[in-house]
Protein backbone atom coordinates (compact mmCIF):
# COMPACT_ATOMS: atom_id res chain seq x y z
CA UNK A 1 0.00 0.00 0.00
CA UNK A 2 2.93 2.38 0.66
CA UNK A 3 4.43 1.67 -2.77
CA UNK A 4 3.47 5.09 -4.25
CA UNK A 5 5.41 6.85 -1.50
CA UNK A 6 8.55 4.78 -2.08
CA UNK A 7 8.26 5.17 -5.84
CA UNK A 8 8.39 8.95 -5.39
CA UNK A 9 11.16 8.70 -2.76
CA UNK A 10 13.46 6.74 -5.06
CA UNK A 11 12.66 8.94 -8.07
CA UNK A 12 15.04 11.62 -6.77
CA UNK A 13 17.94 12.31 -9.16
CA UNK A 14 20.70 9.75 -8.62
CA UNK A 15 18.74 7.81 -5.97
CA UNK A 16 18.84 4.51 -7.82
CA UNK A 17 22.61 4.78 -8.29
CA UNK A 18 23.13 5.32 -4.57
CA UNK A 19 20.88 2.60 -3.17
CA UNK A 20 19.80 -1.02 -3.45
CA UNK A 21 16.39 -2.42 -2.55
CA UNK A 22 15.65 -5.98 -1.40
CA UNK A 23 12.19 -7.24 -0.49
CA UNK A 24 11.25 -10.44 1.39
CA UNK A 25 7.55 -11.21 0.78
CA UNK A 26 5.85 -14.51 1.69
CA UNK A 27 7.23 -17.46 -0.25
CA UNK A 28 4.24 -17.80 -2.59
CA UNK A 29 3.65 -14.07 -3.08
CA UNK A 30 4.11 -12.45 -6.50
CA UNK A 31 4.06 -8.71 -7.15
CA UNK A 32 2.33 -7.48 -10.31
CA UNK A 33 4.94 -6.94 -13.04
CA UNK A 34 4.51 -3.15 -12.95
CA UNK A 35 4.83 -2.90 -9.17
CA UNK A 36 7.77 -0.78 -8.03
CA UNK A 37 9.14 -3.55 -5.79
CA UNK A 38 8.73 -6.38 -8.33
CA UNK A 39 12.39 -6.28 -9.57
CA UNK A 40 13.74 -6.26 -6.01
CA UNK A 41 12.31 -9.48 -4.54
CA UNK A 42 14.64 -12.15 -3.17
CA UNK A 43 14.41 -15.59 -4.79
CA UNK A 44 11.49 -17.77 -3.59
CA UNK A 45 13.87 -20.51 -2.41
CA UNK A 46 15.56 -17.99 -0.10
CA UNK A 47 12.35 -16.87 1.59
CA UNK A 48 10.82 -17.99 4.86
CA UNK A 49 7.19 -18.18 5.87
CA UNK A 50 7.29 -15.46 8.48
CA UNK A 51 4.92 -15.19 11.42
CA UNK A 52 4.78 -12.38 13.93
CA UNK A 53 7.31 -12.78 16.73
CA UNK A 54 8.80 -15.96 15.24
CA UNK A 55 12.38 -17.08 14.67
CA UNK A 56 11.62 -17.05 10.94
CA UNK A 57 11.52 -13.26 11.12
CA UNK A 58 15.21 -13.18 11.99
CA UNK A 59 15.93 -15.66 9.19
CA UNK A 60 14.26 -13.24 6.77
CA UNK A 61 16.32 -10.35 8.14
CA UNK A 62 19.56 -12.30 7.68
CA UNK A 63 18.59 -13.24 4.12
CA UNK A 64 18.05 -9.56 3.29
CA UNK A 65 21.43 -8.67 4.81
CA UNK A 66 23.14 -11.42 2.81
CA UNK A 67 21.63 -10.14 -0.43
CA UNK A 68 22.59 -6.55 0.32
CA UNK A 69 26.15 -7.46 1.29
CA UNK A 70 26.81 -8.89 -2.18
CA UNK A 71 27.29 -5.32 -3.41
CA UNK A 72 30.50 -3.91 -1.90
CA UNK A 73 29.22 -0.37 -2.50
CA UNK A 74 26.48 -0.85 0.11
CA UNK A 75 27.64 0.66 3.39
CA UNK A 76 24.33 1.27 5.20
CA UNK A 77 21.71 -1.42 5.85
CA UNK A 78 18.19 -0.30 6.81
CA UNK A 79 15.42 -2.72 7.80
CA UNK A 80 11.84 -1.55 7.20
CA UNK A 81 8.39 -3.13 6.97
CA UNK A 82 5.70 -2.82 4.33
CA UNK A 83 3.81 -0.24 6.43
CA UNK A 84 6.81 2.08 6.91
CA UNK A 85 7.17 5.38 5.08
CA UNK A 86 10.01 7.84 4.47
CA UNK A 87 9.76 11.07 6.45
CA UNK A 88 12.27 13.14 4.50
CA UNK A 89 13.30 13.45 0.84
CA UNK A 90 15.85 10.96 -0.44
CA UNK A 91 18.78 13.39 -0.49
CA UNK A 92 18.33 14.37 3.17
CA UNK A 93 17.84 10.74 4.23
CA UNK A 94 20.92 9.62 2.31
CA UNK A 95 23.09 12.44 3.67
CA UNK A 96 21.97 11.74 7.23
CA UNK A 97 22.64 8.00 6.98
CA UNK A 98 26.07 8.40 5.38
CA UNK A 99 27.27 11.12 7.75
CA UNK A 100 28.25 8.48 10.34
CA UNK A 101 29.08 5.31 8.37
CA UNK A 102 30.82 3.55 11.27
CA UNK A 103 27.88 3.85 13.68
CA UNK A 104 24.91 1.46 13.80
CA UNK A 105 21.57 2.77 15.06
CA UNK A 106 19.90 -0.03 17.01
CA UNK A 107 17.61 0.33 20.00
CA UNK A 108 19.14 -1.91 22.64
CA UNK A 109 19.19 -2.16 26.41
CA UNK A 110 19.89 -4.71 29.12
CA UNK A 111 16.74 -6.54 30.09
CA UNK A 112 15.90 -10.02 31.45
CA UNK A 113 12.67 -10.04 29.43
CA UNK A 114 12.01 -13.37 27.64
CA UNK A 115 15.35 -14.95 28.48
CA UNK A 116 13.25 -17.55 30.30
CA UNK A 117 11.66 -18.53 26.97
CA UNK A 118 14.93 -20.21 25.95
CA UNK A 119 16.88 -23.13 27.39
CA UNK A 120 20.46 -22.85 26.15
CA UNK A 121 23.00 -25.62 26.88
CA UNK A 122 26.66 -26.56 26.44
CA UNK A 123 27.98 -23.10 27.20
CA UNK A 124 26.01 -21.56 24.32
CA UNK A 125 23.69 -19.62 26.61
CA UNK A 126 24.08 -15.85 26.46
CA UNK A 127 24.72 -14.80 30.04
CA UNK A 128 22.20 -12.42 31.58
CA UNK A 129 24.69 -9.55 31.29
CA UNK A 130 24.72 -9.97 27.50
CA UNK A 131 20.97 -10.41 27.02
CA UNK A 132 19.51 -7.42 25.17
CA UNK A 133 16.12 -6.17 24.07
CA UNK A 134 15.07 -3.52 21.57
CA UNK A 135 13.28 -2.63 18.36
CA UNK A 136 14.16 -4.76 15.33
CA UNK A 137 14.09 -1.77 12.94
CA UNK A 138 17.79 -1.14 12.54
CA UNK A 139 20.31 0.91 10.59
CA UNK A 140 23.54 -1.10 10.51
CA UNK A 141 27.10 -0.40 9.44
CA UNK A 142 28.71 -2.82 7.00
CA UNK A 143 30.92 -4.48 9.68
CA UNK A 144 27.89 -5.15 11.90
CA UNK A 145 25.79 -6.38 8.96
CA UNK A 146 28.62 -8.72 7.94
CA UNK A 147 29.00 -10.14 11.46
CA UNK A 148 25.27 -10.85 11.71
CA UNK A 149 24.92 -12.35 8.22
CA UNK A 150 27.79 -14.73 8.98
CA UNK A 151 26.52 -15.68 12.42
CA UNK A 152 25.78 -19.37 13.09
CA UNK A 153 24.03 -18.65 16.37
CA UNK A 154 20.44 -18.69 15.15
CA UNK A 155 20.36 -22.49 14.98
CA UNK A 156 21.23 -22.63 18.68
CA UNK A 157 18.38 -20.22 19.39
CA UNK A 158 15.98 -22.53 17.52
CA UNK A 159 17.08 -25.50 19.64
CA UNK A 160 16.96 -23.49 22.86
CA UNK A 161 13.43 -22.28 22.18
CA UNK A 162 12.21 -25.72 21.11
CA UNK A 163 13.73 -27.29 24.23
CA UNK A 164 11.87 -24.84 26.43
CA UNK A 165 8.63 -25.39 24.57
CA UNK A 166 8.90 -29.14 25.01
CA UNK A 167 9.37 -28.57 28.73
CA UNK A 168 6.26 -26.44 28.79
CA UNK A 169 4.28 -29.11 26.94
CA UNK A 170 5.38 -31.72 29.47
CA UNK A 171 4.41 -29.44 32.36
CA UNK A 172 1.09 -28.73 30.69
CA UNK A 173 0.29 -32.43 30.49
CA UNK A 174 1.27 -32.95 34.13
CA UNK A 175 -0.78 -30.04 35.44
CA UNK A 176 -3.91 -30.66 33.42
CA UNK A 177 -6.40 -27.83 32.97
CA UNK A 178 -4.46 -25.44 35.20
CA UNK A 179 -1.39 -26.00 33.06
CA UNK A 180 -3.30 -25.35 29.86
CA UNK A 181 -4.29 -21.98 31.20
CA UNK A 182 -0.94 -20.92 32.62
CA UNK A 183 1.59 -22.37 30.17
CA UNK A 184 0.94 -21.36 26.57
CA UNK A 185 3.09 -23.56 24.38
CA UNK A 186 2.29 -21.55 21.27
CA UNK A 187 3.73 -18.36 22.73
CA UNK A 188 6.05 -16.73 20.16
CA UNK A 189 9.74 -16.32 20.87
CA UNK A 190 9.87 -12.58 20.12
CA UNK A 191 13.41 -13.32 18.99
CA UNK A 192 13.36 -10.44 16.48
CA UNK A 193 13.61 -8.05 19.45
CA UNK A 194 16.62 -9.87 20.95
CA UNK A 195 18.78 -11.74 18.45
CA UNK A 196 20.53 -8.84 16.67
CA UNK A 197 21.19 -6.92 19.88
CA UNK A 198 22.30 -9.96 21.91
CA UNK A 199 24.53 -11.35 19.16
CA UNK A 200 26.48 -8.09 19.00
CA UNK A 201 26.68 -7.96 22.80
CA UNK A 202 28.01 -11.53 23.06
CA UNK A 203 30.63 -10.66 20.43
CA UNK A 204 31.67 -7.59 22.44
CA UNK A 205 30.80 -5.46 19.43
CA UNK A 206 28.65 -2.68 20.89
CA UNK A 207 31.17 0.14 20.96
CA UNK A 208 29.85 1.49 17.64
CA UNK A 209 26.14 0.94 18.41
CA UNK A 210 24.07 4.00 19.25
CA UNK A 211 21.07 2.67 21.23
CA UNK A 212 18.31 4.45 19.31
CA UNK A 213 16.11 3.54 16.37
CA UNK A 214 15.73 5.97 13.47
CA UNK A 215 12.24 4.58 12.78
CA UNK A 216 9.39 6.27 14.65
CA UNK A 217 6.83 4.02 16.32
CA UNK A 218 4.41 4.50 19.17
CA UNK A 219 2.64 1.83 21.21
CA UNK A 220 -0.72 1.75 22.93
CA UNK A 221 -4.41 1.02 22.59
CA UNK A 222 -5.72 1.41 19.06
CA UNK A 223 -9.40 2.06 19.65
CA UNK A 224 -10.05 5.29 17.80
CA UNK A 225 -12.64 5.53 15.06
CA UNK A 226 -11.91 7.13 11.72
CA UNK A 227 -14.41 7.89 8.98
CA UNK A 228 -13.01 8.72 5.56
CA UNK A 229 -14.31 11.67 3.60
CA UNK A 230 -16.08 10.11 0.63
CA UNK A 231 -19.56 11.07 1.75
CA UNK A 232 -20.29 7.59 3.10
CA UNK A 233 -20.75 6.34 6.63
CA UNK A 234 -17.83 4.00 7.26
CA UNK A 235 -16.75 3.76 10.90
CA UNK A 236 -13.39 2.08 10.98
CA UNK A 237 -11.67 0.80 14.11
CA UNK A 238 -8.03 -0.17 14.30
CA UNK A 239 -7.33 -3.38 16.16
CA UNK A 240 -6.60 -3.09 19.86
CA UNK A 241 -3.40 -4.43 21.42
CA UNK A 242 -1.10 -2.72 23.87
CA UNK A 243 2.12 -4.38 22.68
CA UNK A 244 1.78 -3.66 18.97
CA UNK A 245 2.88 -0.46 17.31
CA UNK A 246 -0.05 1.85 16.68
CA UNK A 247 -1.16 1.79 13.07
CA UNK A 248 -2.07 5.29 11.94
CA UNK A 249 -5.46 5.32 10.26
CA UNK A 250 -5.45 9.11 10.27
CA UNK A 251 -2.79 11.75 10.72
CA UNK A 252 -2.91 15.36 11.82
CA UNK A 253 -0.45 18.21 11.52
CA UNK A 254 0.35 17.63 15.19
CA UNK A 255 1.38 14.09 14.28
CA UNK A 256 3.48 15.45 11.41
CA UNK A 257 5.23 17.80 13.82
CA UNK A 258 6.07 14.86 16.06
CA UNK A 259 7.33 12.72 13.18
CA UNK A 260 9.57 15.54 11.95
CA UNK A 261 11.02 16.79 15.23
CA UNK A 262 14.68 17.76 15.30
CA UNK A 263 17.22 16.27 17.69
CA UNK A 264 20.82 16.39 18.79
CA UNK A 265 22.76 13.12 18.89
CA UNK A 266 25.63 12.25 21.18
CA UNK A 267 27.66 9.79 19.09
CA UNK A 268 29.79 8.96 22.15
CA UNK A 269 26.83 7.46 24.04
CA UNK A 270 27.25 4.03 22.48
CA UNK A 271 26.47 0.64 23.95
CA UNK A 272 23.21 -0.48 25.58
CA UNK A 273 20.88 2.31 26.64
CA UNK A 274 20.41 2.99 30.33
CA UNK A 275 16.82 4.23 30.17
CA UNK A 276 13.62 2.40 31.00
CA UNK A 277 9.89 3.12 31.13
CA UNK A 278 10.20 5.12 34.35
CA UNK A 279 13.73 6.55 34.39
CA UNK A 280 15.23 8.77 31.71
CA UNK A 281 18.67 7.94 30.36
CA UNK A 282 21.59 9.31 32.36
CA UNK A 283 23.54 9.67 29.10
CA UNK A 284 20.94 10.11 26.37
CA UNK A 285 22.13 9.30 22.87
CA UNK A 286 19.36 11.47 21.40
CA UNK A 287 17.67 14.57 22.76
CA UNK A 288 14.74 16.44 21.26
CA UNK A 289 15.53 20.08 20.58
CA UNK A 290 12.42 21.41 18.86
CA UNK A 291 10.10 21.39 15.86
CA UNK A 292 11.31 21.27 12.29
CA UNK A 293 12.24 24.57 10.67
CA UNK A 294 13.84 24.67 7.21
CA UNK A 295 16.60 27.01 8.37
CA UNK A 296 17.48 24.76 11.30
CA UNK A 297 17.59 21.37 9.60
CA UNK A 298 20.99 19.69 9.15
CA UNK A 299 20.86 16.43 7.21
CA UNK A 300 23.65 14.88 9.28
CA UNK A 301 24.05 13.24 12.68
CA UNK A 302 26.37 14.66 15.32
CA UNK A 303 28.45 17.81 15.27
CA UNK A 304 26.87 21.17 14.55
CA UNK A 305 27.16 24.49 16.31
CA UNK A 306 23.82 24.45 18.10
CA UNK A 307 22.04 26.50 15.46
CA UNK A 308 21.13 23.38 13.46
CA UNK A 309 19.80 19.97 14.42
CA UNK A 310 19.28 16.55 12.87
CA UNK A 311 16.08 14.66 12.05
CA UNK A 312 15.07 12.62 15.10
CA UNK A 313 13.63 9.95 12.81
CA UNK A 314 14.11 9.10 9.15
CA UNK A 315 11.20 6.66 8.79
CA UNK A 316 7.76 6.25 10.34
CA UNK A 317 5.51 3.27 11.04
CA UNK A 318 2.77 2.09 10.75
CA UNK A 319 0.66 3.81 8.08
CA UNK A 320 -2.62 2.08 7.28
CA UNK A 321 -3.30 1.39 3.60
CA UNK A 322 -6.31 3.72 3.61
CA UNK A 323 -4.17 6.57 4.97
CA UNK A 324 -1.41 6.49 2.35
CA UNK A 325 -2.95 9.08 0.02
CA UNK A 326 -3.82 11.33 2.94
CA UNK A 327 -0.30 11.01 4.33
CA UNK A 328 1.14 12.01 0.96
CA UNK A 329 -1.13 15.05 0.80
CA UNK A 330 -0.40 16.04 4.39
CA UNK A 331 3.35 15.71 3.84
CA UNK A 332 3.18 18.15 0.93
CA UNK A 333 1.13 20.57 3.04
CA UNK A 334 3.53 20.23 5.96
CA UNK A 335 6.71 21.03 4.04
CA UNK A 336 5.14 23.74 1.86
CA UNK A 337 3.59 25.37 4.90
CA UNK A 338 6.91 25.34 6.75
CA UNK A 339 8.59 27.04 3.80
CA UNK A 340 5.87 29.65 3.26
CA UNK A 341 3.86 31.22 6.08
CA UNK A 342 1.15 32.51 3.72
CA UNK A 343 0.55 28.99 2.45
CA UNK A 344 0.46 27.70 6.01
CA UNK A 345 -2.42 30.08 6.83
CA UNK A 346 -4.39 29.01 3.75
CA UNK A 347 -3.81 25.35 4.53
CA UNK A 348 -4.93 25.87 8.13
CA UNK A 349 -8.21 27.44 6.99
CA UNK A 350 -8.89 24.59 4.56
CA UNK A 351 -8.04 22.04 7.22
CA UNK A 352 -10.36 23.66 9.77
CA UNK A 353 -13.25 23.28 7.33
CA UNK A 354 -12.33 19.65 6.69
CA UNK A 355 -12.05 18.94 10.41
CA UNK A 356 -15.55 20.31 11.01
CA UNK A 357 -16.95 18.15 8.20
CA UNK A 358 -15.08 15.10 9.52
CA UNK A 359 -16.44 15.64 13.02
CA UNK A 360 -19.98 15.89 11.68
CA UNK A 361 -19.61 12.73 9.60
CA UNK A 362 -18.04 10.79 12.46
CA UNK A 363 -20.82 11.83 14.84
CA UNK A 364 -23.43 10.82 12.30
CA UNK A 365 -21.77 7.44 11.62
CA UNK A 366 -21.24 6.50 15.26
CA UNK A 367 -24.33 7.96 16.97
CA UNK A 368 -26.85 8.57 14.18
CA UNK A 369 -27.15 12.20 15.29
CA UNK A 370 -26.73 15.27 13.10
CA UNK A 371 -26.14 15.31 9.36
CA UNK A 372 -23.24 14.02 7.31
CA UNK A 373 -21.67 16.68 5.07
CA UNK A 374 -22.78 16.44 1.45
CA UNK A 375 -20.46 15.13 -1.23
CA UNK A 376 -16.76 14.46 -0.88
CA UNK A 377 -15.39 16.88 1.71
CA UNK A 378 -11.87 15.47 1.34
CA UNK A 379 -12.00 16.52 -2.30
CA UNK A 380 -13.23 19.98 -1.27
CA UNK A 381 -10.31 20.26 1.13
CA UNK A 382 -7.85 19.24 -1.57
CA UNK A 383 -9.32 21.77 -3.99
CA UNK A 384 -8.94 24.49 -1.35
CA UNK A 385 -5.31 23.52 -0.83
CA UNK A 386 -4.60 23.51 -4.57
CA UNK A 387 -6.21 26.92 -5.03
CA UNK A 388 -3.78 28.34 -2.46
CA UNK A 389 -0.68 27.13 -4.27
CA UNK A 390 1.30 29.57 -6.40
CA UNK A 391 1.36 28.72 -10.09
CA UNK A 392 5.04 27.73 -10.05
CA UNK A 393 4.20 25.01 -7.53
CA UNK A 394 0.78 24.01 -8.87
CA UNK A 395 1.67 23.68 -12.55
CA UNK A 396 4.35 20.95 -12.09
CA UNK A 397 1.99 19.03 -9.80
CA UNK A 398 -0.79 19.08 -12.39
CA UNK A 399 1.61 18.14 -15.17
CA UNK A 400 2.94 15.22 -13.14
CA UNK A 401 -0.63 14.12 -12.35
CA UNK A 402 -1.51 14.19 -16.05
CA UNK A 403 1.55 12.11 -16.96
CA UNK A 404 0.74 9.61 -14.21
CA UNK A 405 -2.86 9.28 -15.39
CA UNK A 406 -1.68 8.78 -18.98
CA UNK A 407 0.81 6.05 -18.03
CA UNK A 408 -1.82 4.27 -15.95
CA UNK A 409 -4.13 4.31 -18.95
CA UNK A 410 -1.53 2.63 -21.14
CA UNK A 411 -0.86 -0.29 -18.76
Amino acid sequence: ATEPLWRVFFSAPGARDRSSIFVHPPRSFRFPPTHFFAPHVVAPDDRFDVKWGSLAMVHAELVLLAYALRDPANQRFVLLSETDVPLWPFDCTYATLTSTPAISFLQTKRSPDRLSLFEFRNGSRPVAADWRKGSQWFVLSRPHATRLANSRALRRWYRAFARKQLGRRKLQNELGDWGRINHVITKPSFVDEHFIQTTLAVAGDETDVLPVSLTFATFGQKNEFTVWGDGGERPFRLESAEWHAVQFGALSLDAMEKLHELCSFDLRATGPGDDDDEVAAARPAREFVGPYRPDRLACALGGGDGSTASPCYLFGRKIHSEAVDFYSQLTAEFFLGKANGTLADAFAAARAAQRADAAAETKRALTGEGHAPPGNYARRHMDAVLSALPDEVLRPLLDRQAVSASSEGMR
